[in-house]
């Protein structure tokens, strides 16, 4: 019975580091999102970079990005938050900057850059961009 309960508060402890993460994640995300759209918008990336002390054009940014899985360019949710932010084991700013050499090196390895390189591709494609015909731009 002893080993049993034992066991038992082994599985609850990593339960309770992993929430406590969880709260200093989702705590960093609100610092940064805005409060009508619960979103990390445009105004909150620039905001982040600036204490992450990287230019907003920065490829870092784009590749965090890419290991959040995020769908709308210039915006982060919370989801996608967690999840890069979990992947990077980061829930404060300095722990995110000591992650970006990681990043980076995981990026840059073959199989890595053959999925993000259609990704940025994709990624800078959305938003609101208007397209012309030939004719049109040409007229």
């Amino acid at each position: 019975v002893s080993t049993n309960l034992t066991s038992r508060k082994a599985q609850r402890v990593p339960t309770k580091a992993v929430s406590k993460e969880i709260e200093r994640i989702d705590q960093l995300f609100y610092t940064y999102a805005d409060g009508s759209s619960s979103m990390i918008d445009p105004e909150g990336i620039e905001t982040l970079c600036s204490h992450l002390e990287v230019p907003h054009t920065d490829v870092r940014i784009l590749m965090l990005a890419w290991k959040m899985g995020c769908e709308k360019q210039g915006y982060f949710t919370l989801d996608e938050w967690r999840t890069g932010m979990k992947a990077l084991r980061a829930d404060s700013i300095s722990k995110l900057k000591k992650a970006f050499p990681e990043l980076v090196q995981e990026v840059t390895r073959s199989s890595n850059f053959q999925d993000f390189y259609p990704y940025a591709f994709r990624y800078c494609l959305t938003g609101s961009h208007t397209c012309y015909s030939y004719d049109t731009v040409f007229l």
